[in-house]
């Protein structure tokens, strides 16, 4: 889980993103890794037709570098580029015990939201995270407009 400790000067992603991202990745504890991998390939497909592919990778390395202070074994990734789209990401998360890949997966993919969130808004983020993601990625503004 993402504290604000952790990533100083970043803020959090709303707590509904933070329970959908770990609601999703940890729904199945021997399918962490496939199920981050098919998350990130998702996003990289919607976000990479507005900000390319080199525009993803930087914030994917940016993502990377400030998770890997708490999850040393992320840190050094090929970039997602050249049609091998997170293979590598897949591999290391394998590699460690479920609770611990399953919170390395959502510190990282929420750390990166945080970033988009930050350089284009919610609302754009939110409408980009649906069309990766479908419909249970809903936007905590649309969540809580509903109440």
């Amino acid at each position: 889980m993402v504290s604000k400790n952790n990533y100083e000067g970043m803020p959090l992603i709303a707590e509904k993103w933070q329970t959908m991202l770990r609601d999703t990745v940890l729904r199945d504890p021997a399918r962490v890794a496939d199920v981050s991998a098919a998350l990130w390939r998702g996003l990289a497909h919607h976000l990479t037709a507005i900000i390319g592919e080199r525009g993803f990778a930087s914030l994917y390395a940016r993502s990377v570098y400030q998770v890997s202070s708490n999850y040393p074994w992320l840190a050094g990734q090929a970039q997602p580029l050249d049609g091998v789209p997170f293979i590598e990401l897949h591999q290391r998360l394998q590699a460690q015990l479920m609770p611990v890949a399953g919170q390395a997966s959502v510190a990282l993919l929420s750390v990166f939201i945080d970033t988009l969130t930050l350089l284009i808004g919610e609302l754009v983020t939110a409408s980009i995270l649906h069309a990766a993601w479908g419909d249970e990625a809903v936007s905590p503004a649309e969540t809580e407009s509903k109440k």
